[in-house]
């Protein structure tokens, strides 16, 4: 704590109106007796010991020595007036304010109310009145002296290297000397915000106890005149060490686009990170072109990673560029306009396929472009003739090609796309003066016409019979839908069950090759089976894969509630703030995620053959600490997707599922997402970064889920 150069400190006092509080645990100090100016005031209450500390009655102090004392019952507030010096003090809070919030202080232990009385430190009340202290150890006596002056003396050794008073416009490194004991210490450095009335707020930082620097990011709602608190916590995040400096937050927006000069020239793409000085909800970009005042956005983006644009061949061209950052209340902030010209090729590549390929089942043929055509041909050209075949002709899309040895293509071939141009071909204005977009990724052939580069690959055309709608190790519980494509002009399919253990082999039907075979699991089916396809060409069988699976006749269960949906809130808010004073991971993202996870804490994965609740909050694969149950996931095989069993992790109760996600965000991958749990918004981004969740919008959803139920006051502390 900084040495504070005023003889005054706070100091809570017992007033006489009955406080509405229950009695605090202390206990008597065993005769211990006070002494105030030569007058023995033991008897109007004596000091207490608590923690190893004895506390004293402020207002019977305040009282001998001509101190005017104020309470306030709605705020809880103590407020002690001796001369030009004023103490505020909080009931229960370690935050003690001198000087009408000049100066703060950390007590280590905070005041007190006791048999209705407001109680102390008895160094708390030397640093606040500025008065002579002693303790007569002999004679069990603490003796108070007006007449003697004290220098305040910190109960801390934590400094914040940062002067009383600041104004904190925005995200800042903030430096704290923390004692070198502390530095090879398990645990961390937590910055608090702190409202300087209410003695509560928010973590706006952490760190390594081994570093003397730290990032504090600011959000928008942060104003006036605030208490900035460095804490210093043990792995279980109790506070051991503290400091606290008056700021005042005055946040004055920035947005900015460092990476992009203004009037610059970019080919194909343009990749931007924007920065700004305070904690952005989201970010948008805005790219509004000179010529023909068309706006394009960019939709939601992650406001703390790079975004890539990459605007269509037509849309070269001279662009005014903007970063629109959005704060948890949606208010705008914009960063100053970039003028950018944007210099795009014509791109036009045949994907589906690969170089060296060997083409014997169905594949998909994609025009991969960057311009609007109305024509499309996928084209094969024989390498040892030349001969071009052209397989397909739509307006646009993709085309399955399926190769048959009726079609007479078998051996070596380059299969390309050709495309037309849907307007006149004519070269973007803003490319004219470069020869940049010449360098085509397209053959310009003649008229509006453009051909992709060539893939080799080898055309294999033997009979192939490929059955669908089903897929390997898939469990089938209830009907589904099987059919089949071939190359060999098979007309009529046969599909079967094989059961693998017994060899018995039976005729689930016969259908045409363009209808689907509806199949419903017989209790004879049950157990390890194979089904497959068979066709006839020119009276030879031709079978598809046998494809392994499992058919299960008997009962099966789905996932059930943990408890009613209007109670599943408030349990997950209890668990999820415990682990934030612990962890200083955000209790409303925690909150949040289950919601979302479990859906409300409805969908709670069962053993799907035998029903045990699994109490897996997260879905988390694996095996529990009540081991493992059978639910179902999803695979995608043939381009279907069905459904196959898996493990998932069961627990005894909800409270183990809750302790090991918390141990599952413990692996490295999710490192830079411990960094920034704190805040519920960095760490939405974050642990999708990590690669937590696919779904694009999954931060997103998070941060609504904890905007429209007010889980950011999950975050609330107090010191």
């Amino acid at each position: 704590m900084k040495q504070i150069i005023i003889i005054f400190l706070m100091t809570l006092l017992t007033i006489s109106v009955t406080y509405p509080s229950a009695n605090i645990e202390a206990h008597a100090s065993d005769g211990i007796h006070l002494v105030v100016d030569g007058n023995d005031i033991t008897h109007l209450s004596e000091p207490v010991i608590e923690n190893d500390r004895t506390l004293v009655p402020i207002r019977f102090i305040s009282d001998e020595i001509g101190a005017e004392v104020s309470w306030n019952s709605e705020t809880r507030t103590v407020e002690v007036t001796r001369g030009d010096d004023n103490l505020r003090l909080m009931i229960d809070s370690k935050l003690i304010q001198y000087d009408r919030g000049i100066h703060y202080q950390i007590s280590d232990v905070a005041p007190r109310i006791i048999n209705d009385r407001t109680y102390v430190p008895l160094r708390l009340v030397s640093n606040a009145l500025g008065i002579g202290i002693e303790w007569d150890k002999d004679g069990r006596i603490v003796y108070v002296d007006s007449n003697k002056s004290s220098e305040i003396e910190p109960f801390y050794g934590l400094d914040i290297v940062l002067e009383d008073g600041t104004t904190i416009g925005g995200s800042r490194e903030i430096t704290v000397d923390i004692p070198g004991k502390y530095t090879s210490m398990d645990g961390e450095l937590r910055l608090l915000l702190l409202d300087s009335k209410t003695g509560s707020g928010f973590i706006r930082g952490r760190g390594k106890l081994s570093d003397s620097t730290f990032t504090f990011i600011p959000h928008m709602e942060d104003k006036g005149d605030m208490v900035l608190v460095a804490v210093v916590c043990d792995e279980d995040g109790n506070i051991i060490e503290a400091d606290a400096a008056a700021v005042t937050m005055d946040v004055e927006p920035e947005v900015v686009l460092p990476e992009i000069a203004d009037h610059s020239r970019h080919y194909d793409s343009i990749t931007m990170t924007p920065e700004m000085n305070f904690l952005a909800s989201y970010v948008e970009y805005e790219f509004v072109n000179l010529e023909n005042k068309k706006i394009i956005y960019s939709g939601t983006v992650d406001p703390y990673d790079s975004y890539t644009w990459t605007p269509g061949f037509y849309e070269s061209g001279d662009y005014i560029m903007t970063a629109i950052a959005y704060d948890n209340d949606g208010n705008i902030y914009e960063s100053e306009d970039v003028y950018i010209t944007m210099d795009v090729k014509r791109i036009l590549k045949l994907k589906g396929v690969s170089e060296g390929m060997i083409i014997n089942t169905p594949v998909t043929l994609i025009a991969s472009r960057n311009f609007d055509v109305d024509e499309t041909q996928f084209i094969a050209v024989d390498r040892n003739t030349g001969v071009e075949r052209i397989l397909k002709t739509i307006p646009y899309g993709s085309y399955e090609w399926f190769p048959s040895a009726a079609d007479g293509l078998e051996g070596e071939f380059d299969l390309k796309v050709r495309v037309k141009d849907s307007r006149d071909g004519s070269m973007p204005v803003a490319s004219r003066s470069t020869d940049y977009a010449k360098e085509m990724d397209a053959k310009e052939l003649d008229g509006s016409y453009y051909e992709s580069a060539p893939v080799h690959v080898t055309v294999d055309t033997s009979p192939n019979l490929i059955i669908k709608g089903i897929g390997p190790n898939q469990v089938i519980t209830s009907p589904v839908d099987i059919y089949s494509v071939n190359n060999a002009g098979m007309e009529n399919i046969q599909y079967y069950l094989k059961n693998r253990d017994t060899g018995v082999l039976r005729m689930l039907g016969e259908i045409d090759r363009d209808s689907k075979l509806n199949y419903v699991p017989k209790e004879g089916d049950a157990g390890r089976v194979s089904i497959f396809a068979r066709g006839y060409m020119e009276g030879r069988a031709i079978d598809s894969e046998y494809m392994n699976l499992s058919v299960y006749t008997g009962k099966t269960y789905s996932s059930r509630p943990l408890m009613d949906k209007s109670e599943f809130k408030d349990f997950v808010s209890e668990m999820a703030v415990e682990s934030y004073k612990k962890t200083g991971m955000s209790a409303a993202f925690q909150t949040a995620q289950a919601i979302h996870e479990s859906g409300w804490g409805q969908y709670i994965p069962v053993d799907k053959y035998e029903g045990t609740f699994s109490n897996n909050l997260f879905g988390i694969k694996g095996t529990g600490t009540n081991g493992s149950i059978i639910a179902n996931t999803w695979e995608v095989y043939n381009g279907v997707s069905f459904r196959v069993d898996d493990y998932f992790r069961s627990y005894n109760t909800p409270y183990e599922s809750w302790k090991d996600h918390k141990a599952f965000l413990q692996k490295e991958r999710y490192a830079g997402f411990r960094e920034v749990m704190h805040d519920w918004t960095l760490g939405a981004y974050a642990i999708r970064r990590a690669g937590y969740a696919t779904d694009p919008s999954y931060p997103m959803k998070l941060m609504n889920i904890i905007k429209k139920y007010g889980l950011y006051e999950l975050d609330r502390i107090s010191i």
